[in-house]
């Protein structure tokens, strides 16, 4: 079963039961063609609430929230045996819903997160997560973790791994009113996907309805898979002496770019199909590079396949 750290959903006003209406902002808007949108918004929003909306016009509930709406439980995230406390949570607001609104309500976007205590510090998988060269991924590195952001246009999927104790440094007030979290959260490598659009949550999960999303298993298992499927395995052993001087160059580059792009695939191709001349197939220029990229990474103290699979292991225990 998936834990949710942050979701979107929608469901119909039929499950309304109470409305406090002070505590919500009313706006009006005359369409061109005469109709009439009312629109009902929280005003103020406790943690982990980011948004309740209620469209009177179109029937429509809208509810964005994080995991945070748990308080103590925060770590556990929205799932099956969170979910009386996030509608109880959610009907505290000042909107009180049908606890039956969740065989109705539909995700229009969420995260999805598992939370890995594993053998080493954190960083030390960031690092080794850094040096997957992902060819159908964007990999970005920042000093608090890393992002895989699909490289297709239509419902891109984006994978994140960071540690949680730069989090809880920079939102002090939520941790220090549930200190117990301190414990949950110490030294957790967070992997967590984002699914941003309901088409994305369609594709990946084949549903939108929020208990079949819930009752899914292995979404970041799945896509980190895919990250580290790609991965091209050759001897990491460089010997310059047993190469022929096309080849040495052709090394020699790839380590400049590599190093120049953090040992993003996608961005060091680029570059090497930029340079070639108009009309030529980069197929076998690609092929060398590839080669040399794997090298570069099996060659690299900072990666380790057996972190890899340590990660891929607690996933698969955790769903």
């Amino acid at each position: 079963m998936l834990s949710i750290d942050t979701l979107e959903l929608t469901t119909s006003t039929d499950y309304i039961k109470g409305l406090d209406r002070s505590k919500f902002t009313v706006s009006i808007v005359y369409k061109p063609n005469g109709m009439e949108f009312k629109n009902y918004s929280l005003t103020y929003k406790p943690p982990g609430i980011n948004k309740i909306s209620i469209n009177e016009t179109q029937n429509r509930v809208t509810i964005n929230a994080s995991s945070k709406i748990l308080g103590s439980n925060y770590s556990q995230g929205i799932t099956f045996n969170t979910l009386e406390q996030f509608i109880y949570e959610i009907n505290n607001t000042g909107v009180e819903l049908d606890q039956d609104f969740v065989y109705d309500a539909e995700l229009k976007k969420v995260d999805v997160k598992d939370d890995l205590k594993l053998t080493k510090d954190a960083t030390t998988y960031l690092d080794t997560l850094n040096q997957l060269t992902a060819p159908k991924f964007t990999k970005t590195k920042y000093p608090t973790g890393i992002t895989f952001n699909e490289n297709i246009k239509q419902k891109p999927s984006r994978l994140t791994g960071y540690g949680k104790e730069y989090e809880m440094q920079t939102n002090k007030d939520f941790y220090k009113k549930y200190p117990s979290l301190y414990n949950d959260l110490d030294n957790v490598l967070r992997i967590e996907s984002r699914l941003n659009s309901a088409g994305t949550i369609k594709k990946h999960i084949c549903t939108n309805s929020m208990l079949e999303v819930l009752d899914f298993s292995n979404l970041n298992y799945n896509i980190l898979n895919k990250i580290v499927a790609n991965q091209t395995n050759f001897k990491p052993i460089i010997d310059m002496s047993e190469m022929s001087m096309a080849d040495a160059k052709n090394y020699a580059l790839t380590k400049i770019l590599y190093d120049q792009y953090n040992g993003d695939y996608t961005s060091i191709i680029n570059y090497i199909k930029g340079k070639l001349s108009k009309g030529t197939n980069p197929s076998y220029q690609v092929g060398i590079t590839k080669k040399y990229i794997a090298m570069i990474n099996n060659n690299n103290e900072n990666y380790c396949a057996d972190d890899i699979e340590e990660i891929k292991t607690a996933l698969a225990v955790l769903n």
